[in-house]
């Protein structure tokens, strides 16, 4: 899903409070999905390195 999606589904769906952090909470929820997709295709290393390039993230904003 590209901007053009997220945006559009923002006009009729408005960001939870606060507004600011919905872009964690979004790659907090897709880490689960992107973790299980890795372990079920496990030659697919593009979605591991996805999920751990948004964990890093995560933890450096998060795991103070």
């Amino acid at each position: 899903m590209g901007k053009k999606f997220i945006d559009e589904y923002h006009r009729h769906v408005p960001k939870s409070e606060p507004q600011e952090d919905w872009e964690d909470r979004n790659i907090l929820s897709s880490t689960r999905f992107n973790l299980l997709s890795s372990a079920h295709y496990p030659g697919n290393g593009e979605t591991r390195n996805l999920a751990l390039t948004d964990m890093q993230y995560l933890a450096d904003i998060y795991a103070k």
